[in-house]
């Protein structure tokens, strides 16, 4: 399962994350199973944690020591056996010593780190992340998926991608969308795309 943090607000973030009961708030009609129920005995994903709100930083610690949810409105907790993976594009030291990232929540966490590159410097990359990129986008699950011209691939090389690989997959979603052809070229790149090449 995954999940990114920095998509929801915070009393958005807590209902994903930990679900609720029927009754808990108004228009909580259901039960609602959140994440960590969700992938009980798996493996989820928290992406952007360095996004997190303190306060739910509270409760993913609860959760890792105590290996047990609440949902919102619940009673009773809730056992959980969930392995944690976690991404920032954030320094979440220098978060630490800011106050926006408890320093115990980061070492409970950080039991192996892999820093990844940014995309500018592993350009070897970009062809197999289009493949990928064109076969997820939004055309490509309901059609074939497009291909891009000679072109356009040597356009997405020689670019720095300073959004990094976000940056190339809303490119590609982008210009599928855009493109009459099976073949994408130049003309169906976005055109802000464009302003920030170098000259």
């Amino acid at each position: 399962m995954k999940i990114n943090c920095s998509a929801f607000a915070e009393s958005l973030l807590d209902n994903e994350l930990f679900g609720h009961d029927r009754g808990a708030y108004t228009g909580a009609d259901t039960t609602f199973k959140g994440v960590f129920e969700r992938a009980d005995g798996g493996t989820l994903f928290l992406d952007e944690i360095g996004d997190m709100p303190l306060l739910i930083q509270s409760k993913i610690l609860r959760t890792l020591q105590d290996k047990e949810i609440r949902r919102l409105g619940g009673k009773n907790n809730i056992k959980v056996n969930v392995r944690f993976i976690a991404a920032s594009n954030k320094n979440l030291r220098k978060l630490m010593c800011e106050k926006s990232f408890r320093e115990d929540l980061f070492y409970r966490l950080n039991a192996a780190t892999l820093t990844v590159p940014p995309l500018r410097e592993r350009k070897q990359d970009i062809p197999l992340l289009v493949s990928l990129f064109l076969q997820e986008s939004p055309s490509g699950k309901s059609q074939k998926p497009k291909v891009i011209s000679d072109r356009v691939m040597q356009i997405l090389m020689d670019y720095d991608w300073p959004g990094n690989i976000r940056e190339l997959k809303n490119t590609l979603h982008y210009a599928a969308a855009i493109a009459l052809d099976e073949c994408i070229d130049v003309n169906d790149l976005p055109p802000e795309f464009f302003e920030h090449q170098p000259t």
